[in-house]
């Protein structure tokens, strides 16, 4: 028993290794690559494109993780999570023509995912039912490194060595991860801890309605976030006439904001509920991007920054506990990483393209103030969520 415990937390080290490399080799990538490809003469509306076509690529990735996982075990799309991705990440210094630009951000988008659903399908089965948003929050912690630890460094790397740099250094990081893989060299069985019936084993089929609202909420909060990530580059260096690393410095705080709220809000949600969890989430995230379209000071956008990193703590956390109260055992993974793949990612690819022909066409306020509207949307959904899941509740309690 105790032999055991001892491999499963190995594993879960190892796990949460790879998890961090991963995000600290995004965190170093994104935030930079609108500011790389405007080096490169590019249109705010071919940057929104080519950002875009990276989100494509995770749509996909994801979709695919969960079910390579449930069928293969976690070890494949981990290992092509971590190695291939930082292979991907190489090919982008291999030329800056338009057609390699999109092929390598479409590859980059597709791995650097795939180890995102497995994971989160993992954590959603090990844990007690009374705590699976704090379990989650826990791997949402990690990813929110991806806005954090890495942007920072990310932008001093572009200021002082050029763009190339920033390439080479995450492709590195993202390989490096793969040394996580030492300690899950055999599949990763799912624990049976928690086999109390659920609400979720009551009529699988009777949550499609849920699901496909909670992957429209998921398209709405995640075009919210997109929109943060692609613009408020673009925003700070020309706009404001901020450096990249400025511009790493708004996203370090962020990224640490978002990952130091999110446990919290994990166990917030356990609590009071995860549907005005997202709610709340929401309400926050708005608010920020509504000040953030107006203020043009570099201390204020921090700030705003970290009031949108809570939302976004809350929002995240909830969603995914969410999916897991209602998906048939051994398939988490699975609906987790569709919800991932068509929800948040096609949120991030609408956020970029929608974002670039707005700022192009109506200004800065507006491409902003379109996250407002779709927070708006999320929370009209949210309450939608609430009244097709209480009845299927209530007949899960039935006797």
């Amino acid at each position: 028993m105790k032999q055991d415990s001892l491999r499963a937390n190995s594993r879960l080290l190892g796990i949460s290794f790879l998890l961090l490399c991963s995000a600290i080799s995004m965190g170093i990538v994104r935030p930079m690559l609108p500011l790389y490809l405007t080096s490169l003469k590019l249109e705010p509306a071919l940057v929104g494109i080519v950002v875009s076509v990276s989100m494509a690529g995770m749509m996909l990735g994801e979709s695919l993780s969960g079910i390579i996982a449930d069928r293969f075990g976690m070890l494949l799309p981990l290992l092509l999570g971590t190695l291939a991705c930082g292979l991907a990440l190489f090919g982008f210094n291999l030329g800056t023509a338009l057609a390699l630009l999109i092929l390598f951000s479409f590859l980059w988008g597709s791995l650097r995912v795939l180890m995102i659903g497995p994971v989160r399908g993992y954590m959603a089965e090990i844990a007690p039912l009374n705590r699976r948003a704090t379990y989650i929050a826990i791997s949402s912690a990690i990813l929110s490194l991806s806005r954090g630890v890495g942007a920072l460094p990310g932008g001093i790397i572009a200021d002082n060595l050029g763009y190339n740099w920033i390439f080479w250094v995450a492709g590195a990081v993202a390989i490096f991860g793969g040394l996580g893989l030492i300690s899950i060299r055999k599949p990763v069985r799912r624990s049976a801890a928690d086999t109390a019936p659920n609400i979720r084993d009551s009529n699988p089929k009777g949550w499609l309605p849920a699901f496909i609202v909670l992957i429209l909420i998921g398209i709405f909060g995640f075009l919210n976030i997109s929109i943060l990530l692609t613009y408020v580059p673009l925003l700070g260096t020309q706009v404001m006439g901020i450096s990249a690393t400025s511009v790493g410095l708004i996203f370090t705080v962020n990224g640490l904001a978002t990952m130091a709220f999110s446990v919290p809000a994990g166990v917030i949600a356990d609590k009071i509920g995860k549907r005005t969890n997202m709610i709340a989430g929401l309400i926050l995230c708005a608010l920020a991007m509504g000040l953030i379209s107006f203020v043009r000071d570099f201390y204020w956008i921090i700030g705003l920054g970290v009031i949108h990193a809570l939302g976004m703590a809350f929002f995240m956390t909830a969603a995914i506990s969410i999916l897991a109260e209602f998906i048939p055992r051994g398939r988490l993974a699975t609906f987790i990483g569709l919800y991932g793949g068509i929800g948040e990612n096609s949120g991030l690819m609408l956020g970029s393209v929608i974002g670039g022909f707005i700022w192009e066409s109506l200004g800065v306020s507006a491409t902003f103030l379109t996250a407002v509207i779709a927070c708006g949307l999320g929370i009209v959904l949210c309450f939608l969520l609430k009244r097709i899941m209480e009845p299927q509740v209530r007949n899960a309690n039935l006797p």
